[in-house]
């Protein structure tokens, strides 16, 4: 059984490979190492994980939850890194500051088809993450989040009301404030996976199949006129793909 972590900005992410269940849980709540062991002694049950791999984009908490993993299991986990073993090709890219988690959104796609992808990944910030059909990432583009830019739109404004999750697809036309919020937050990101996924490809001079993650996925894919490929747990599934072939160096 192999434990994959990922640390976000919003939230935190456990996963085992043999239950392919994800949990996901508010990174405020784990600020303490405490905290963490608690919250992966409930979702281990008792289990002994044979290897760990993280992937971090918050430094800060990166070290307090390796030396927890330590201290609980003796296994020094296998911290994602632009160094590592991986299918995808990063010499294009300046990848001193790459994040983690486009790493393993871009390696679980190209690991699993060998073809060109355009990745959109919905989380506290939206990444936008290119691999052409030879490996090579090549970069992309990162925009703010849904429920940030909405959060932003309440926070900055005076009459505009405050953030709620949708909870079904808005309409276009919204018919209130809050509906006129939701259709820019969902067609206006719709309409932005169409145009850059249109771009993308002209530029890459070849098909791409395009994968959409993260929290807000599944309302944006919904709107789209492009054929997405709706992949929730596909970072999870980059993890998987970066332990097995770094699975050596963990000691």
């Amino acid at each position: 059984m192999i434990l994959a972590i990922n640390i976000g900005n919003t939230n935190f992410m456990i996963a085992c490979d043999d239950e392919k269940t994800v949990y996901r849980y508010p990174v405020a709540d784990l600020r303490v190492s405490d905290n963490f062991k608690d919250v992966v002694n409930d979702f281990l049950r008792c289990k002994i994980p044979g290897g760990v791999i993280i992937s971090s984009v918050v430094p800060a908490l990166t070290g307090t939850i390796t030396s927890a993993i330590y201290e609980m299991f003796n296994i020094k986990p296998i911290v994602v890194n632009s160094d590592m073993h991986m299918s995808i090709d990063l010499s294009l890219y300046d990848k001193k500051f790459l994040g983690s988690d486009r790493i393993a959104v871009s390696e679980a796609v190209f690991d699993k088809t060998g073809k060109a992808g355009i990745v959109y990944d919905f989380g506290t910030a939206t990444t936008i993450n290119v691999v052409n059909s030879r490996g090579f990432f090549l970069g992309g583009a990162i925009l703010p989040g849904v429920k940030m830019g909405l959060i932003s739109l309440s926070q900055n404004t005076a009459q505009l009301p405050e953030y709620k999750d949708p909870l079904a697809l808005p309409p276009l036309l919204g018919q209130n404030t809050a509906d006129c919020l939701l259709s820019g937050a969902v067609y206006g990101n719709a309409t932005m996976v169409d145009s850059m996924s249109a771009r993308i490809k002209e530029f890459l001079q070849e098909d791409a199949d395009v994968y959409m993650t993260g929290g807000n996925a599944s309302f944006i894919a919904q709107a789209c006129n492009t054929n997405i490929i709706l992949e929730p747990n596909l970072l999870i599934q980059g993890l998987y793909s970066l332990y097995n072939k770094n699975k050596k160096e963990e000691k």
